[in-house]
């Protein structure tokens, strides 16, 4: 099943309203092609740092980790690009996103519903 960009968006507005010009900015900095070829080089860390230094925001420190507030945006987004990548390869367990997304469950809460939902269903099937 692929997600299509236009119910992440919808989402993403009715939980982050007040980050709308965030959200669209982020979209518009989200290569297609590029993120494919991430995706398929298992690089979850450099899409994470990478999509957010795309922002160019000043306050941020990344060495740091100094992210928190923008994680709502881009873990989700991203969750749902990943989760179609790890089902194509139906080899849960020995996939590097498999773990990355088990770290980044524990680490934050989900808060967008269906990006949850989702989430939940894969993982049975995991």
């Amino acid at each position: 099943m692929k997600y299509q960009l236009y119910a992440v968006k919808d989402t993403f507005q009715e939980i982050m309203q007040d980050r709308e010009e965030l959200f669209y900015e982020l979209l518009s900095l989200c290569d297609e092609q590029q993120l494919d070829v991430m995706l398929e080089r298992f690089d979850a860390q450099a899409i994470y740092k990478g999509c957010i230094s795309l922002l160019e925001d000043d306050t941020l420190d990344l060495q740091n980790n100094d992210i928190t507030m923008y994680r709502p945006f881009h873990d989700e987004f991203f969750h749902m690009r990943v989760f179609d990548h790890v089902i194509e390869l139906n080899d849960y367990e020995s996939s590097p996103f498999y773990h990355y997304l088990m770290r980044l469950h524990r680490e934050y809460v989900i808060v967008d519903e269906f990006a949850h939902v989702h989430y939940q269903k894969y993982c049975k099937n995991m």
